[in-house]
């Protein structure tokens, strides 16, 4: 028996036949660890054997993996959130190419989420310009048909300034007075009465 290393019920060695082994002496008192052990010595020996362990328990336990990451995420937040950021600013350009991956592979996820925030954003914005939801001129109130007018013109020269995001723009700058929920065919009039039309 002696100078074997004899497994415990858990299939771990013990330690005295650890301490033998890995040249920790008979004398040593350094009590041992097993964690330790198992982080330094047993999975760098066995790393492909954890791996295919880690991923058959995940594929048998996903709900409880997923409860696991969870509690570790809401434990360590701001530690995450530093990391990410920090890898983000180092790594710009992978993290571009990941994106565009994730984006091509879940390409209609991506388009059905795209348009139900445009859709969400729209009637925030009309919203605050028309509670009801209608044209301010006929009352029309299909969305599709509706859009944004600048009261006082220049819509193609500010929508030039800040880019084809105008209902984002009003959200952002707390809804500015000087706009309208108007129907296209309000839209088109408007522009014909006003010598706007070419």
């Amino acid at each position: 028996m002696n100078g074997t290393t004899r497994a415990s019920p858990s299939g771990m060695p013990r330690a005295q036949g650890v301490r033998r082994r890995y040249g920790l002496g008979r004398a040593s008192k350094m009590v041992f660890d097993r964690n330790h052990w198992v982080t330094t010595v047993y999975y760098p020996q066995n790393k492909e054997k954890f791996s295919q362990w880690a991923r058959g328990y995940r594929s048998r336990h996903p709900e409880i993996v997923k409860k696991q990451r969870h509690a570790h995420y809401l434990k360590n937040k701001e530690k995450i959130a530093a990391r990410v950021t920090k890898y983000r600013h180092d790594n710009p350009e992978k993290v571009k190419e990941w994106a565009r991956k994730l984006r091509l592979k879940n390409l209609d996820k991506y388009r059905a989420k795209s348009i139900a925030t445009h859709a969400a954003l729209k009637i925030d914005v009309f919203s605050h310009y028309a509670p009801d939801l209608k044209c301010v001129k006929c009352g029309f109130s299909d969305l599709r048909a509706l859009s944004i007018d600048h009261i006082y013109g220049n819509g193609a020269k500010h929508r030039k300034q800040i880019g084809s995001v105008i209902y984002r723009w009003l959200k952002k700058n707390n809804y500015p007075p000087g706009y309208r929920v108007l129907c296209m065919n309000c839209q088109f009039i408007e522009k014909f009465l006003n010598r706007k039309w070419r």
